[in-house]
């Protein structure tokens, strides 16, 4: 079974602390449903006296309109490499004051970054790991919708606030923590009630089967389906094994997979596991239909490399001060742990520390850029 795996965003604080006084962090996530784009506002507010300069790891490896500021104004920054923590990859950025802190000092970090795993307004899947150094790191994730709660899926359990157009979901700890947030309509979506679409495309019929509840993700089907896929076929350049694709919008809860191929041209896309839309990963989940018992490591580099090249045609123009990413998630890998990644050596499955999972993403990465 060929699944594809969303990657997730994650949260990582590192600040130091005071003997004597609570240290607090505050992290904002807001994510723009429908405009590819999630804002994210870090706060911090130290105790320690003396210090000069103060790190931290941004969620995204490329951001837009970065800025750090205090009370007193913008403050000067460095931005440094990718470092891997666990199984996540971060960027460093390091904060220089104008003076050595005194007492309690409050400084702020902004920016926002362009994604797809913004959610839909029907359903949406985050999580984010926070690895507390600090005394309190409170993380809000500000969804701008009303009538959704969180599934039995989100763990935590969060404090829930709705305001006039949007609901909060509100997580506080004092050690380390994965958050999953989950959401649906408080009415949740009749998963037995199904409509079915037929769509014909460059000789190839594809039958959508998706909740009626959901149609929101069926109408993303086919815009792949008519603007996408002409063009998945120009650059794979030989045709699909299959004449009639089943593509089916789903619900599983014994599993964290977004979709998967299942075999014999058939797609299952789990709406309930992903913050994604179907557009970005039907690419991949075709390309697993051309392959056979191939290593591991091509068939997911080859699958990841053609969802690259068709989400290349509709990407939106990169804005204003864009902060580019300059470092692949293998060549982090290999330039932090001094180890070159060995694609040809398998491990997979259930069990694997957070080493061992952050290695299988790098050999995915370096599958994808030999390819």
């Amino acid at each position: 079974m060929k699944q594809y795996l969303t990657l997730v965003f994650a949260v990582l604080l590192i600040f130091s602390v005071s003997a004597h006084d609570d240290s607090v962090t505050t992290i904002i996530i807001e994510p723009h449903i429908g405009h590819n784009t999630i804002s994210v506002t870090q706060t911090y507010t130290l105790t320690q006296e003396g210090l000069t300069q103060f790190e931290i790891l941004t969620m995204s490896l490329s951001y837009v309109d970065l800025a750090v500021f205090d009370e007193k104004g913008n403050l000067d920054y460095e931005i440094g490499e990718n470092v891997i923590i666990g199984r996540n990859i971060y960027r460093k950025i390091t904060v220089l004051f104008r003076e050595p802190t005194k007492g309690q000092y409050t400084f702020t970090v902004t920016y926002w970054f362009l994604t797809y795993s913004t959610g839909k307004p029907v359903t949406g899947k985050y999580k984010y790991n926070v690895v507390n150094l600090t005394d309190s790191t409170v993380v809000k994730f500000d969804i701008p919708l009303t009538g959704i709660t969180a599934t039995s899926r989100s763990s935590p359990i969060p404090v829930v606030e709705e305001d006039e157009d949007s609901t909060i979901f509100s997580y506080e700890s004092t050690e380390d923590a994965v958050i999953t947030l989950a959401y649906e309509l408080e009415g949740g979506i009749d998963y037995e009630v199904t409509k079915t679409k037929t769509i014909s495309q460059q000789g190839v019929t594809f039958e959508v089967i998706y909740p009626e509840e959901a149609e929101i993700f069926c109408k993303d089907v086919e815009y792949f389906i008519t603007d996408a896929f002409p063009l998945y076929l120009e650059e794979t350049g030989i045709p699909l094994l299959f004449d009639h694709i089943v593509i089916e919008l789903d619900k599983q809860e014994n599993t964290w997979a977004a979709a998967e191929y299942t075999g014999n041209g058939n797609i299952r896309v789990l709406i309930n596991n992903t913050s994604s839309y179907p557009f970005q990963f039907l690419a991949h989940e075709l390309t697993h239909s051309y392959i056979g018992d191939f290593p591991r490591y091509l068939e997911e580099g080859m699958a990841n490399y053609f969802e690259g090249k068709i989400s290349q045609y509709f990407a939106p123009s990169r804005p204003e001060n864009y902060i580019p990413n300059r470092e692949l998630f293998f060549q982090t890998y290999e330039r932090q742990f001094n180890e070159e990644v060995d694609i040809t050596v398998s491990r997979y499955g259930l069990g694997l520390t957070d080493h061992q999972e952050a290695l299988i993403y790098a050999k995915y990465s370096k599958g994808t850029n030999l390819i």
